[in-house]
């Protein structure tokens, strides 16, 4: 590719100004061995390293590499120089997702570690740095166990509903400036009733000082509100909404949000966001969206791209991808065994297309399995819960992972506290607890029902759980 592949800003709920995106050209090697570290692959890649393009997974055609298998290790490599005016900032180096364990070093330093092939993580790397041109080196590794979340990855048994495997860096890498303390995460929950939006921010560490929240519709001040953070890693303001603009599919109406962080001793963060005010109900057994009935009419959507793989090899694929959805006459989306990119659901967002938010799952019950999801959905139900479009959070698909509930009381126990704990997270969404044949905990109770096994259909018939 000529041209820096997907170059918009990778988190569109928390955007910033100033940022540095590190797509495109990285040096890259196979480790099939697992020699790299004792070799010193972290300090400098061998002289065979080959070149992948960023952010596409190899062995996708946009990656530019083949052969590279995908339950071992692979390295990547690539320099990059801050600009001038970063120098007295907080460096920020930003992951969308690598697939499935990772290690970071900068200048063969270990700066931090990530488990979990969906998840975005940061790491600071300011002690890390030295002047002029820096190194990164990325360790990633990956197995054929489902004991791990894997979605439809193929594993140690390939099913025909499998795909390719997907090992490494496939979602954007960047690079930003940040103060001492900076704001993480924003979540936005409406109420009907009240005329309220209330706004829940995260921030990187706890700290004293002020929280200033403000609601703009096409550019002009609808609503401000401010709270102290009294030492604490997050924040909530309320703000009171005059003649409130609803979202729904028919009309997919968005706020901006301009989120303000200011420290006590006068540093600032500022970020700016958007938000969509609409309300997930039940009522006597019916879904309902702003107070009236929801009908679903939607799809089982697998999030694969013909020469990306896990990834649209550009922006403008995601918008198409959900026009043409739109076009068909589906309301919804169930983005099936794959945790999105965060653009997908911005234009879904953007364009009023419903989302059934799914966690790829693992199919061998195990600690590790416990231990790998739980963390990992609970960072993806933070990334993504103030999208305006995602209605409904399915932690299990059909029973991969939590098999034959009824004699198996610890999968129940499993799959009871995934739900506890997404409901802590958000309380404005139904949960399903696992879509498919068997119910333990849960909002809603869906029932999946093959009618035709030749087209592979997948007909899902939802009733509310009593």
């Amino acid at each position: 590719m000529n041209e820096q592949p997907r170059p918009e800003y990778p988190r569109p709920l928390l955007q910033r100004a100033d940022w540095l995106n590190l797509n495109g050209p990285w040096r890259f090697c196979c480790d099939d061995e697992g020699m790299g570290l004792r070799h010193g692959w972290h300090q400098a890649l061998p002289a065979q390293a080959e070149n992948i393009t960023v952010p596409f997974a190899p062995n996708s055609a946009a990656s530019g590499i083949t052969g590279a298998r995908t339950d071992t290790t692979v390295w990547y490599e690539r320099d990059f120089e801050l600009p001038a005016d970063w120098q007295e900032k907080r460096i920020c180096l930003r992951f969308g997702a690598v697939d499935h364990t990772s290690q970071v070093f900068i200048n063969g330093t270990l700066v931090g570690e990530h488990t979990g092939g969906y998840s975005p993580f940061g790491l600071d790397i300011n002690h890390a740095l030295v002047p002029g041109t820096n190194t990164i080196s990325v360790r990633a590794q990956d197995s054929l166990s489902w004991t791990q979340p894997r979605g439809k990855q193929a594993g140690t048994t390939r099913w025909p509903i499998d795909y390719d495997g997907i090992i490494g860096i496939w979602q954007t890498v960047w690079l930003e400036p940040l103060p001492e303390v900076s704001i993480e995460s924003v979540f936005t929950q409406f109420s009907l009733a009240s005329g309220q939006l209330s706004c829940l921010v995260e921030f990187s560490r706890q700290l004293e000082g002020e929280l200033q929240v403000d609601l703009l519709n096409s550019g002009e001040l609808v609503a401000s509100a401010q709270a102290s953070t009294e030492w604490r890693a997050e924040s909530r303001v309320d703000l009171d909404v005059e003649q409130p603009v609803l979202w729904s599919p028919g009309n997919p109406a968005l706020y901006e949000l301009r989120l303000t962080l200011t420290s006590a001793s006068g540093e600032q963060d500022v970020v700016n966001s958007y938000c969509g005010l609409r309300e997930i109900t039940r009522d006597n057994g019916v879904l309902q969206l702003n107070g009236e009935p929801l009908y679903i009419r939607g799809i089982l959507d697998q999030g694969y791209f013909p020469d990306g793989w896990y990834t649209a090899c550009s922006d403008q694929d995601y918008k198409k991808d959900i026009e043409l959805t739109l076009a068909m006459g589906f309301n919804c989306v169930r983005k099936h065994q794959k945790a999105e990119d965060p653009r997908y659901l911005y234009w879904a967002d953007q364009l009023g297309l419903l989302v059934w938010s799914e966690m790829p799952s693992g199919r061998i019950f195990s600690t590790e399995l416990v231990q790998t999801l739980t963390g990992e959905w609970l960072d993806l139900v933070r990334r993504d819960r103030g999208h305006p479009s995602i209605v409904t959070w399915v932690p299990f698909n059909e029973s991969w992972g939590v098999w034959h509930q009824a004699e198996r009381p610890e999968q129940r126990a499993f799959v009871e506290g995934i739900v506890g704990l997404t409901h802590a997270l958000d309380s404005s969404r139904p949960v399903v607890g696992n879509d498919g044949w068997e119910f333990s905990a849960g909002d809603l109770w869906t029932l999946q029902d093959r009618k035709s096994t030749r087209l592979n259909s997948s007909h899902q018939i939802i009733s509310y759980a009593v």
